[in-house]
């Protein structure tokens, strides 16, 4: 698919480039209406999940099948995915289920029953990181491809070669590694096409060695629930142990914050044993949290200048994360992705790249691009300063 760019290329010298694979731009979904959309903007593959509200989830609590619990990151029933697939498939586009939570006996028959379901509908692949999950594919889903999430944690072509012998032919990288470890994992695992997250959601921690209470965060009045719940309540209790309970369920329901999100060097709330909610400025903590993680740590994350070397190194997927954002911003960064490719295609490279990249980030948010929102680049959002 042939998409525009947003940038005058006019102004940027343009040299002829070797021939090299362009991408997949894999989008996510979280409404059948999405899908024209992303794929007008030039996305060719698709991904999403599916959370019904049925009795089942509801008894499962927070366990749930994929890594995004709240309604408004998932299709709302089979249905629903059933219309997104077929109208993907009417465009020549290949649909993804997230399956890539790690799973209990409580929340197993839950993914049962989506592998069932989804291998009915017709999706390409599934989006998997626990091994637990894997005799069940084979017994319900043989057919269907199996990608390997990010949350898997494979940071090498070891890692690579293990879930290659178990089935999965793509792997989706953790945010942590750099281009050049990419390139080289690339050339490590040739039977495995590899993905790489180039857009939004970024955090300081690995995904798969987190303990993931967003749950918390996303559905605040849950907060006492979860709180109470033995596997969350051990989770918590070495990062809170110094904060009463009801101090500590009230930075919950009134914050959003959660313990992964507070500065490694700084101490945000100090209270005296026995203190009551009423006596910390739960706004401050708010507007920290704010300030902190949805601006400077998470939501801003870019690869916009990184998408010609990645594509030169062999990378399959370049794939738009946020499958809770808009649709209005997804389909801006679908469209960025393109016009870098696009530009990366025509031949610009180096620093005349990186400018314009900057250009179609601008353009795309609405403010200047920063180092720190940068995926790869030194000095960017990991602090990494090596060269």
């Amino acid at each position: 698919m042939t998409s525009v760019s947003t940038v005058d290329t006019a102004e940027h010298a343009v040299t002829p480039s070797r021939a090299v694979r362009r991408p997949a731009i894999t989008a996510p979904v979280s409404e059948p209406r999405d899908v024209e959309a992303l794929l007008d903007a030039g996305a060719s593959e698709l991904y999403c999940g599916v959370q019904p509200r049925n009795a089942a989830s509801e008894q499962a609590g927070v366990e749930h099948a994929n890594r995004r619990d709240d309604a408004g990151s998932n299709l709302r029933d089979y249905r629903e995915l059933e219309s997104v697939v077929r109208r993907a498939r009417a465009r020549g586009a290949d649909v993804f289920l997230a399956l890539n939570n790690h799973f209990t006996a409580a929340s197993l028959p839950l993914a049962e029953e989506q592998i069932e379901r989804a291998a009915e509908a017709g999706v390409a692949a599934f989006i998997v990181a626990d091994a637990a999950l894997l005799p069940v594919l084979a017994a319900k889903a043989p057919r269907v491809p199996l990608h390997l999430s990010s949350v898997a944690a494979a940071f090498n072509g070891e890692a690579l070669a293990f879930w290659r012998e178990r089935g999965f032919a793509r792997a989706v990288l953790p945010r942590h590694l750099t281009e050049g470890e990419m390139a080289e994992l690339v050339r490590a695992a040739p039977g495995t096409e590899l993905e790489v997250l180039v857009m939004n959601d970024g955090c300081h921690l690995v995904d798969g060695h987190c303990g993931f209470l967003h749950p918390i965060q996303q559905a605040p009045s849950l907060a006492g629930k979860l709180l109470t719940n033995p596997t969350i309540e051990r989770l918590l209790r070495p990062v809170t142990a110094h904060i009463p309970a009801t101090l500590f369920r009230g930075m919950l329901e009134e914050s959003d914050l959660l313990p992964c999100h507070l500065k490694e060097d700084e101490v945000v709330v100090e209270v005296e044993p026995g203190a009551e909610a009423g006596e910390v400025d739960v706004e401050q903590v708010r507007r920290y949290h704010l300030d902190y993680m949805t601006v400077s740590r998470v939501r801003y994350r870019c690869a916009l200048c990184s998408v010609g070397a990645l594509a030169r190194a062999g990378v399959r997927s370049l794939k738009v994360a946020g499958r809770r954002y808009a649709l209005s911003q997804r389909v801006a960064d679908v469209r960025s992705l393109a016009a870098a490719l696009d530009l990366a295609e025509g031949g610009l490279d180096g620093e005349p790249l990186v400018r314009a990249c900057e250009d179609l980030f601008e353009k795309n948010r609405g403010f200047a691009c920063k180092r720190e929102y940068c995926y790869f680049s030194p000095g960017g959002w990991r602090g990494d300063t090596s060269a």
